[in-house]
């Protein structure tokens, strides 16, 4: 099992870059729900980062819920995860909600700062510069969300941001992607600004539905390279 560390795509920082590794690992089905992951000093030499490093994405990964240590035993992946399947149903079904309550509660000044957002990403995707494109997706989605005027929604979908950020890095890096989600960025923020909340919903759930597909598409191709 300990192989299929060699392949995976990841950040630059080295914490980050472990706990990256081990998400892309389990959401693509090469490590599954109550495994053990192999030794630290395995992992971290597999993984090309420091155990001290490798120590923090551990402690961050607990903090998560998605590793558990067990005393005498070692490190396991919890069961009962929560998959990319949920995490876009999750979205699909908030965020086409949010989509038309933002189109009809935001002001003019947020639709602006939507605006804001949106436009720099353009340059993002000419450079392949997933990890700022991502960060940039996230506060775009927040932004919607804020816009909705809802504080219920805004503490539901806050919750699911490590998730969303983290599928969001995963999927930016997918050829292609990139430039359909700034394509459809940009019709949601044009829907929400002219406050057409029909358009906004439908837009936000073909976007995640593209993403979601996606993703599904390269864990087959990822599963089928490693058979």
């Amino acid at each position: 099992m300990e192989e299929v560390f060699n392949r995976v795509v990841i950040s630059d920082n080295l914490a980050s870059k472990s706990i990256d590794a081990i998400i892309h690992l389990i959401r693509s089905g090469k490590l599954k729900c109550g495994e053990r992951l192999p030794s630290q000093g395995v992992m971290a030499k597999k993984l090309g980062v420091s155990r001290t490093s490798l120590r923090e994405a551990f402690k961050e990964l607990s903090y998560r819920g998605i590793i558990e240590s067990r005393h005498g035993l070692g490190t396991f992946v919890c069961q009962n995860l929560i998959s990319e399947r949920e995490t876009v149903e999750a979205r699909l079904v908030l965020e086409s909600g949010i989509a038309t309550l933002a189109a009809k509660n935001g002001s003019h000044e947020a639709g602006q700062r939507l605006l804001d957002i949106v436009q720099p990403m353009g340059a993002m995707v000419e450079t392949f510069n997933y990890t700022l494109f991502s960060e940039y997706d996230l506060n775009f989605h927040n932004q919607i969300v804020g816009m909705s005027g809802n504080n219920a929604l805004m503490r539901l979908y806050l919750s699911l941001n490590d998730m969303t950020l983290h599928q969001q890095l995963i999927a930016q890096q997918i050829p292609g992607i990139m430039v359909k989600s700034h394509e459809y960025h940009l019709k949601i923020a044009e829907a929400i600004v002219k406050r057409n909340a029909k358009s906004a919903s439908s837009l936000m759930r073909r976007h995640l539905e593209y993403v979601h597909a996606a993703l599904i598409r390269e864990n087959g191709t990822q599963r089928s390279e490693s058979a």
